[in-house]
């Protein structure tokens, strides 16, 4: 196996062990946890997440559609500038 073979095996097994800890972190929190794309849109959560704050909201669907109308802009704002500073956003 040359090095670029190896290099990518590493990198593959580094991603699925980053992947199952973030799994497992995400089925073992009591907290609401969930993940969002940069523009807002839902990539997973928890079911403490799911029973408390997001419904029947699906993954793909913008986290605003679980919210009362008075706080979407607000919600869209954050994620806006989460997004553009590369940090998590914290509620």
């Amino acid at each position: 196996m040359g090095l670029t073979n190896t290099a990518s095996v590493l990198r593959r097994r580094s991603e699925r062990r980053r992947e199952d800890e973030l799994s497992s972190w995400f089925k073992a929190s009591p907290d609401p946890l969930f993940m969002l794309d940069e523009r807002g849109c839902l990539l997973r959560c928890n079911e403490a997440a799911r029973r408390s704050c997001l419904g029947d909201l699906r993954v793909g669907q913008p986290i605003h559609a679980a919210m009362a109308t008075e706080w979407q802009l607000q919600a869209q704002k954050a994620i806006t500038r989460c997004s553009r500073e590369r940090r998590p956003l914290q509620v």
